[in-house]
């Protein structure tokens, strides 16, 4: 015990013969002493104050000495301790349950942070030691009551360490619950309270890990096995049939030496009503019971009572104790246990955290008094020194001021910048620059307060009121901006709120503008004291006119001009073809009006832009409003909602003129030189190439919703509206709906364009496809032009020519250039190649097919190939094909180029070649609906009357027959040309006199050589014709219905067309 004493002992002699030196110093020598003639330590009471300091700095230094000896011996015995726990190897248990902790936290960090329980299963009859569940949003960790015994202390010891590193990743422990069995509580051996030394001795060490003050849950299950106890129970009245006791933030023992009578007296209602119960209970053993379990429940709650008052002292706090009928896996009550388990969690909060806190920082502040009061003193002893060397300072410096400022006072107007020049540095010497505080004494407070008092005087004479002045000059000048003056002019004459930033900057133009070049820099830099010292003098009849004059502009345009002032800032760049797609957007795309493709649209006017000012545009209305009414007069205040509806609209609508701008703007690039085309369209059709690029950038930036201001209101609505109508079944449409604004409206095609379609390619998609088609078209063609083979039969050009007509109308000019100059590249290869085809072969083949052949040549034997006149009159046949580019049937004769051929030159302006091509397109339209490759023709034929000396009529079709015989009237389809090699007709007519006359017809053309023998007219209506065919006299008029819009059936021009070329020789 001496030795002990002794090491703090040989310390203190030290400190103590030095506090003596000191003492005989300050109380010899301390009257000697003085700093700049003043001497500090003249009285007694000087002497002993700093002499006291120094003794409790001494004693503090002392103790806290002494403690951190103790704390590091202390902590050289938990280091060893450690060293020889590590020592010993791991056990089995031990590293399985470390590696199962540790799959716990990185799941915990995988999944998110999850409050942490741990649960103490006292009386569990598991073998395992630690299971880690998931109660609704909890993690529950639960170790059974043979984890907790002496054997199992380096597990118990391994928990902690996870526990307590647990709190760098956030899943820090909140709880626990303690388990109990009613069944193992009413046991009479000595296991009880050997349990609960143990649970005791845990939860000591879980409070040094983890810290005091842990909220515990206590759980009494399996209370079934007191007789009893589920009867008594049923006969409580609603939330009374939860049996569970509350602990107030106190003593964990005082709250529990009240125990058994508070949880007699939850039951205490059951004795008044026992005898009506007993008395209406037909059964014996539970009359038995009913009236057995009050005495029985005073017993448990006894057992209870010392159970915890065992286990809790003040390692952690009890909240609460409830008790269940069943176990774990369903309540006899009807309360599911996982319910019963989560609720108790979700009430297992961690109350006390601010006393607890204040608790630990007391405890540290005892801890480190000693050190706390020497920092104190050091402090007070600087502040004093500190100050008597800024006051003897700040004397001296004023004292210099004064001698300078009188030389100036003969020379008042002269030297007025001088003067504030030396009044500001007097305000800003006598203010202080120390980082110390100084202590204001009164007379100290006179003395500044007179020189601020000088300082403004001369400000206001000096600065003020030439502002003034050309402030009212300027609210005059009509080409000035009169809003942002007038406000100015109110703020400084007291009025409205005052901006400083504002008013700062309006004084700097004003002096910029106004001043001479002295004073516009001396109030540059001295401008916040004009700020708090320029006051004027309102002039109300000039501040009227400014008003009516403003008013004549309306607010909304006024508020958006403030707003775009305020929101263009040059750190964010335009948005720009080169900034966003790069090198390859400035090889593919240039600009219409010569413009830099580094210029485009502001970013005040970008998705980022409007998503920057969407949220404070509300505030910024509000803002400008609360201003609006006092620098125009409350008679003209405006409704924010209407102010800020316009707002809006003018800056939707800048923000589509913009955008259309930068659209209609652009043009692809090197299209005069037409050979580049086929690459520069195998460029534009890469799925991430820069057209798809161009156009995903315009579908972005004018996605715009309405104003997400509301989000939450109308998510909370939605959020009742869908749990409202969930129990009707109901589903929620309206997710992830909003209203587009209007530039989402104004550029809806655009969205459509680079939208999707399950089960079809987008526009994008087919736009891209088009123009690698028409790449791939345009170099075939050249390819065959040069090796003197045919052209491609399909033309891509047509195809993206279509293609673009769907696309939005700013766009198409961007993609028509493209088309166009592809188109005249063709003609002016095409055109030489029909004109070289014309003369080589079309010229003879369309005579060959023409002439002397019916049905061109009415009395010709010979008939037309059905497929040469196929080849001739289709839609995409020789005839119309040619027809396209022949002149003189463009009516823009500068984009179609002529063939070369001296044939087509001699005969470019005879009507009659120019008839004859007419006469092939009729045809067409005629013989081949709706554009078909082959001719067709559907037709209803139907008997309408015949004479009375005919029986019977029929005609034979090939396979189709009609057959008439004075009715019924059935009409029958036919189609031509029913057989490719040939048709069988045949038309018989039987007398009543039993004579037949016959007609027959045989080819291609037999229903055509029927037709010429009988007489065509018009019929009832504009699709109906009639037939009348004369046998021997007697005559049968049918009725041929077309289903066509021409009628093929008597055509003039399929008589009077001959082949262009033939006509003039």
């Amino acid at each position: 015990m001496f030795l002990r004493f002794f090491k703090p002992l040989s310390r203190a002699v030290v400190m103590v013969a030095g506090l003596y030196w000191v003492t005989v110093l300050v109380r010899d020598y301390g009257p000697r002493l003085s700093v700049d003639g003043s001497v500090l330590f003249t009285d007694a009471w000087q002497q002993w104050g700093v002499l006291l300091a120094l003794y409790v700095g001494g004693l503090i230094w002392f103790c806290w000495r002494w403690r951190v000896d103790v704390q590091r011996a202390k902590h050289r015995a938990l280091e060893v301790k450690a060293d020889l726990e590590k020592r010993i190897a791991p056990g089995e248990r031990e590293l399985q349950l470390r590696e199962q902790l540790t799959q716990w936290r990185l799941q915990t960090q995988v999944e998110g942070v999850r409050p942490t329980f741990l649960l103490f299963d006292l009386h569990a009859s598991s073998t395992v030691d630690l299971r880690i569940e998931r109660v609704g949003r909890y993690s529950v960790l639960t170790v059974s009551g043979g984890f907790l015994s002496q054997a199992q202390s380096r597990c118990w010891q391994c928990l902690l360490d996870e526990l307590k590193g647990a709190k760098g990743d956030r899943c820090a422990l909140m709880g626990g619950l303690l388990l109990l069995n009613a069944h193992k509580l009413q046991a009479v051996d000595g296991g009880q309270d050997l349990q609960a030394l143990n649970v005791r001795e845990r939860l000591e060490e879980l409070a040094c890990a983890i810290g005091k003050g842990l909220p515990i849950q206590a759980i009494v299950t399996h209370c079934s096995s007191l007789p009893g106890y589920v009867p008594s129970i049923m006969g409580l009245q609603g939330e009374a049939r939860e049996l569970a006791i509350s602990f107030p933030l106190a003593a964990n023992q005082s709250n529990l030496l009240r125990l058994a009578e508070r949880m007699g007296n939850r039951l205490e209602c059951l004795d008044d009503s026992l005898l009506d119960r007993l008395q209406k209970e037909p059964l014996t053993l539970l009359r038995t019971q009913l009236y057995g379990f009050s005495p029985l429940w005073r017993q448990f709650s006894e057992q209870v009572q010392l159970f915890l008052q065992t286990v809790f002292h003040d390692q952690a706090r009890l909240q609460s104790l409830r008790f269940s009928a069943g176990d774990l896996v369903e309540d006899a009550q009807g309360v599911g246990s996982s319910t019963l388990l989560l609720r108790t969690l979700q009430r297992c909060e961690r109350y006390g955290v601010w006393r607890t806190f204040l608790k630990h920082a007391a405890g540290w502040a005892r801890a480190h008094a000693r050190l706390c009061l020497a920092l104190i003193v050091a402090g007070v002893c600087a502040f004093v020194a500190n100050h008597y060397y800024h006051q003897a300072r700040m004397l001296d410096n004023l004292a210099e001021q004064q001698a300078a400022l009188k030389t100036l006072l003969p020379n008042v107007h002269q030297g007025g910048l001088e003067r504030l020049t030396i009044l500001a540095d007097m305000v800003d010497v006598s203010q202080g620059n120390s980082w110390l505080p100084n202590l204001r004494l009164s007379q100290h407070q006179r003395l500044v307060t007179l020189i601020q008092t000088l300082y403004e005087q001369a400000l206001s004479e000096a600065i003020t009121q030439p502002l003034a002045n050309a402030l009212e000059a300027l609210i005059n000048d009509p080409k000035a901006d009169t809003y942002d003056s007038l406000r100015l002019y109110l703020m400084l004459g007291g009025q409205g709120r005052l901006d400083l930033n504002f008013v700062e900057r309006g004084l700097k133009s004003l002096s910029d503008q106004r001043l001479p070049h002295p004073q516009r820099d001396w109030l540059n830099a001295h401008l916040q004291p004009v700020l708090q010292s320029m006051r004027t003098n309102v002039n109300e009849t000039l501040v009227e006119q400014a008003r009516v004059n403003i008013a004549r502009e309306p607010v909304a345009q006024r508020a958006y001009r403030q707003l775009s002032a305020v929101m263009q800032s040059p750190a964010h760049k335009e948005l720009s073809v080169a900034s966003e797609i790069g090198a390859e957007g400035l090889m593919l795309f240039a600009s219409r009006s010569g413009q830099s493709m580094t210029r485009g649209v502001p970013w005040l006017f970008t998705r980022e832009g409007y998503e920057h000012l969407n949220p404070r545009l509300v505030r910024f209305i509000a803002d400008a409003l609360s201003d609006e009414n006092w620098v125009m007069g409350a008679a003209r205040q405006q409704d924010p909602g209407y102010v800020r509806t316009q707002v809006l609209s003018l800056y939707q609508r800048d923000y589509v003129r913009r955008w259309e701008h930068f659209i209609s703007d652009l043009k692809v690039a090197g299209l005069n030189d037409p050979e580049q085309l086929p690459g520069r369209l195998e460029r534009l059709s890469q799925e991430e190439g820069a057209l798809s690029r161009l156009l995903q950038l315009i579908d972005r930036e004018t996605r715009l919703s309405l104003s997400a201001d509301n989000t939450g209101m109308i998510e909370r609505l939605r959020a009742h509206t869908v749990a409202l109508t969930a129990p009707l079944g109901a589903t929620d449409n309206t997710q992830g709906a909003s209203e587009p604004s209007a530039v989402a409206q104004h550029f809806a095609s655009f969205h459509r364009l680079t939208e999707s379609v399950e089960g079809r390619p987008g526009l994008l998609d087919q736009l891209r496809e088009a123009l690698a088609y028409a790449g791939v078209y345009l170099s075939a063609r050249e390819a065959a032009m040069a090796s003197g083979l045919s052209a491609p039969d399909v033309n891509a050009l047509e195809r993206l020519n279509t293609l673009t007509n769907t696309l939005p109308l700013l766009i198409r000019p961007l993609l028509s250039d493209i088309v166009n100059v592809g188109k005249d590249w063709v003609r002016e290869h095409q055109s030489v190649t029909l004109a070289r085809k014309w003369a080589q072969d079309l010229g003879p083949y369309c005579q060959r097919v023409v002439e002397q052949r019916y049905p061109f040549e009415h009395n010709a034997s010979t008939d037309v190939p059905l497929e040469a006149f196929n080849q001739l009159f289709a839609p995409e046949g020789l005839l119309q094909t040619f027809a396209r580019f022949y002149p003189r049937r463009h009516e823009d004769q500068s984009t179609v180029l002529r063939p070369a051929n001296s044939a087509l030159e001699a005969d470019e302006n005879d009507p009659l070649i120019l008839l004859q091509f007419d006469r092939a397109a009729a045809i067409g339209k005629a013989f081949f609906p709706a554009g078909a490759a082959k001719v067709r023709i559907d037709f209803e034929l139907s008997p309408v009357t015949m004479d009375e000396e005919i029986a019977s009529f029929s005609l034979v079709v090939d396979d189709r027959e009609l057959s008439y015989s004075h009715g019924p009237i059935l009409p029958n389809l036919f189609t031509w040309p029913s057989q490719t090699l040939g048709t069988r007709l045949k038309a018989v007519v039987t007398l009543l006199d039993g004579r037949t006359v016959s007609q027959s017809q045989e080819g291609a053309w037999a229903w055509f050589r029927l037709l010429d023998q009988g007489m065509l007219s018009a019929g009832p209506s504009a699709d109906t014709q009639w037939l009348t065919l004369s046998f021997d006299g007697y005559k049968v008029v049918l009725q041929i219905r077309n289903g066509g819009l021409e009628q093929p059936f008597g055509e003039a021009n399929l008589r009077a067309f001959r082949c262009p070329y033939s006509l003039g020789t």
